[in-house]
């Protein structure tokens, strides 16, 4: 391995050698960030932040090129300023696990109970349209979608409870 971090390796395939050039600033990853570094090298990495200054880590959570003043230690992680104020807005929280896809869960309570006919409707239709109603501006999903499991679930709700309110009324009034 030479000073600048690359080092020759050979392809598998056709035995021609390559160079690899690692990301400089991971070679001083453990090292503790004692003073910003101005990046004065061509090639090197510049902080997403600071184009003047040296990159030393990648963000664990964006990939994002940080220096030393942008670098986060969280456990194990380096995060950067932007993934740290993300994770604090509850509604674009980044750093969750899982993402309830609300409109999904609305489209089928308002299906499921339809295909047993009246008397589960009855009860899936109002929990269909409480779901549609309570969760239609939330994220449904980390990649974008549209919100048409939304209004399918809620039409037919309202038809699920429109027909209800026929049949009473049809018993009712003979």
């Amino acid at each position: 391995m030479d000073p600048q971090g690359a080092s020759e390796q050979m392809c598998p395939e056709c035995d021609t050698p390559y160079w690899i050039h690692v990301f400089p600033g991971m070679l001083d990853a453990e090292r503790a960030p004692a003073a910003i570094e101005k990046s004065t090298i061509e090639g090197d990495a510049s902080c997403f932040f600071h184009a003047s200054n040296k990159a030393v880590i990648p963000c664990s959570s964006c990939g994002r090129f940080l220096c030393s003043l942008c670098d986060i230690p969280f456990g194990e992680a380096h995060i950067c300023p932007k993934c740290i104020e993300r994770s604090q807005d509850s509604e674009k929280n980044s750093m969750k696990n899982q993402v309830y896809q609300y409109d999904n869960m609305a489209l089928l309570t308002a299906i499921l109970p339809a295909l047993f006919f009246l008397w589960p409707a009855l009860i899936g239709a109002p929990i269909s349209l409480f779901i549609t109603i309570k969760y239609f501006k939330t994220p449904c999903s980390i990649l974008p979608r549209s919100k048409i499991r939304f209004y399918l679930a809620g039409l037919l709700a309202l038809g699920e409870i429109a027909l209800f309110i026929f049949f009473i009324a049809a018993m009712v009034y003979g």
